[in-house]
């Protein structure tokens, strides 16, 4: 190695500073007889992961709203999609179908006709169904796509019945 107090020029040869001379030595980003600043740019020395607090990470507060629904005596699953959904978007949807007159009972509470969650699941599928026979795939290539998507095997004919339905 050579002498520390060396720099290297652009052309790869050595530029010796001279007695007295205060100019700057070197070329290009080598210049200067102060060292660099040590702020800013790069990539860090050290990597140091994510260690969260021995508590865990701190709780969210639970919605007093949610006591007093259940204070009133509303029932569970009312009260389970209230905290799923929140309290604020509960009480919207609670105020809509409240207006609805035909859904009040003489007893003071209100009857809701809600189909079953399958029939969401079942229209989605035949949506899908409806989609692949649109982009002109085959019976056995749709029959391909459902047991895959959906895990479910069906009959040609009724993935028939199902197309002739969406173009009626």
């Amino acid at each position: 190695m050579g002498n520390i107090d060396e720099k290297r020029s652009q052309s790869g040869g050595i530029a010796w500073p001279t007695q007295g001379d205060t100019r700057p030595i070197g070329v290009g980003g080598r210049q200067g007889l102060a060292p660099p600043t040590t702020q800013g740019g790069g990539y860090l020395n050290v990597y140091t992961p994510f260690k969260p607090r021995l508590g865990g990470l701190k709780k969210i507060a639970r919605d007093p709203r949610l006591d007093e629904l259940r204070q009133m005596g509303l029932h569970a699953t009312w009260q389970r999609v209230a905290e799923e959904i929140g309290v604020d978007a509960f009480l919207a949807m609670w105020r809509i179908v409240d207006k609805e007159e035909q859904w009040h009972h003489v007893k003071g509470t209100l009857v809701i006709p809600l189909r079953h969650y399958a029939s969401y699941t079942k229209f989605q599928r035949n949506q899908f169904i409806n989609d692949l026979f649109d982009n002109g795939l085959s019976m056995e290539q749709i029959r391909r796509r459902l047991l895959t998507a959906y895990g479910e095997t069906v009959d040609s004919s009724h993935i028939t019945r199902i197309v002739k339905k969406h173009r009626i």
